[in-house]
C-alpha cells in the first residue's frame, strides 16, 4: 500500500529515507536561513521569554493571556486570508466567556467577603 509520498509500506522502507535526504539537498540556502530563525526564535527564544514573563508576572496572570492565544491565532489566520467558519465563532466566545469568568471570580470573590462585613 502506498501512502502520501509514494513510499511502500516495507519492514525496511529506505524508499522514504531516500527522499527525506534527496529532498534534504534541495533546500535553498534561504530555506536552511527560514528553518534555523524559525527553530531559535519561533521556540526556543519564544518559550524563554514566556517562562520568564511567567515569573514576573505570576501565573495568575499568564494564564489569560495563555487562554486567549486561540484568538490570536485566529486573527493571524484571518489576516492570512482564511475563511472564519461558525465553530471558529463558538469557540471563540466560549474562550472569551472562560477568560471573563476566571477573571472576575476572584474580583467577586473579594467583592462578597467586603459586603459581609
Amino acid at each position: 500500500m502506498d501512502d502520501v509520498s509514494g513510499c511502500t509500506s516495507n519492514a525496511n522502507n529506505r524508499c522514504c529515507q531516500g527522499d527525506f535526504l534527496n529532498g534534504l539537498s534541495l533546500l535553498t540556502f534561504k530555506d536552511t536561513i527560514l528553518i534555523v530563525y524559525m527553530g531559535l526564535c519561533g521556540t526556543l527564544l519564544a518559550y524563554y521569554f514566556w517562562m520568564k514573563g511567567a515569573f514576573v508576572l505570576g501565573p495568575h496572570k499568564v494564564t489569560s493571556i495563555f487562554n486567549i492565544m486561540p484568538i490570536f491565532t485566529l486573527v493571524i489566520s484571518v489576516l492570512a486570508g482564511t475563511q472564519v467558519q461558525w465553530i471558529q465563532v463558538v469557540g471563540i466566545a466560549l474562550v472569551g466567556a472562560g477568560v471573563l469568568i476566571s477573571n472576575a471570580y476572584p474580583y467577586l470573590k473579594q467583592r462578597s467577603k467586603s459586603v459581609q462585613t
